[in-house]
C-alpha cells in the first residue's frame, strides 16, 4: 500500500462521496452510471462503492477487511487508493479525460479529480480502474529509486 495515512484516505473518501452524491443529484438516472459494480480498496480494506456513497452515513463504515491487501492486489506498491470500476463509470471518466465530452461526463470526471486534488492525490487510469497516489507515496517512490 502507498504511504498516505488512513485519516487522509478517509478524508478523500468523504470528499469523493460528497462529490458523487452531488453528481447523482444533478444527473440522476439520465446518464446510466451505476456504482454497484465498482469497488474501492485501500490497505487491506474493501468496500462496494454504491454502499460507500449511498448506503453508509460515513464512507469508512462501508469497508471490510479482506484477505488480500492492496499490495498483493495491485502491481504498484505506491498506490494509496484503487477503485475497480469497469463499465460506464470507467468509460465516462477515462473517455472524458481522453476525448472530452458533454457536461455530464465532465461532472463525473470532476467528481473524482476534485476529490483527489483536494486531498493531495493524483488520479491515474489502470484499464478498468482508477488509482490514486499521494504526494507522500511519490516521495517514497523517489527515495526508493535513488537507493536502487
Amino acid at each position: 500500500m502507498g504511504n498516505m495515512k488512513e485519516e487522509k484516505i478517509i478524508g478523500f473518501l468523504r470528499n469523493l462521496k460528497k462529490n458523487l452524491i452531488a453528481y447523482e443529484d444533478k444527473h440522476g438516472d439520465e446518464f446510466d452510471v451505476y456504482f454497484d459494480d465498482s469497488w474501492v480498496r485501500y490497505g487491506s480494506k474493501i468496500a462496494n462503492m454504491q454502499s460507500m456513497v449511498f448506503v453508509c452515513e460515513e464512507p469508512e463504515t462501508a469497508f471490510e477487511t479482506t484477505d488480500c491487501s492492496l499490495d498483493e492486489f495491485c502491481d504498484d506498491p505506491y498506490v494509496d487508493v484503487y477503485i475497480s470500476c469497469e463499465g460506464n463509470v470507467y468509460e465516462y471518466v477515462y473517455g472524458y479525460s481522453a476525448y472530452g465530452g458533454d457536461a455530464r461526463k465532465k461532472d463525473l470526471y470532476d467528481a473524482f479529480v476534485d476529490a483527489a486534488d483536494n486531498n493531495g492525490l493524483i488520479m491515474d487510469f489502470c484499464g478498468g480502474a482508477l488509482s490514486f497516489t499521494s504526494d507522500e507515496s511519490f516521495r517514497k517512490q523517489e527515495e526508493d529509486e535513488k537507493r536502487s
